[in-house]
């Protein structure tokens, strides 16, 4: 679901055609965050039953895209348990 008053920056957004974008996405005291290129494009607080889930997704099968060089920071268990480690892509339990 997108809050078109969360959007910000500038319309059209600054994709550059032909070339690679950059794109963050940062969740910071539950207020989520996406810059595209550098410039903030949306700036939302989630509420406490909001998914903090997320994906990528091609809208268009006439279209291609690529995705390179992801990176995930956060808080990460230094350990599994065998549960997680037979179901690594599970969500976790409960809101």
């Amino acid at each position: 679901m997108t809050v078109p008053e969360a959007q910000r920056g500038p319309r059209p957004m600054a994709l550059k055609p032909q070339d690679w974008n950059t794109m963050a996405l940062t969740l910071a005291d539950d207020t989520l965050t996406l810059q595209l290129n550098g410039a903030e494009i949306y700036r939302h607080r989630l509420e406490p039953g909001d998914s903090r889930l997320f994906g990528l997704l091609l809208a268009n099968r006439r279209d291609s895209a690529e995705v390179r060089n992801v990176v995930l920071t956060g808080n990460w268990p230094e350990t599994l348990t065998p549960e997680q480690l037979g179901n690594l892509i599970a969500p976790r339990p409960g809101p």
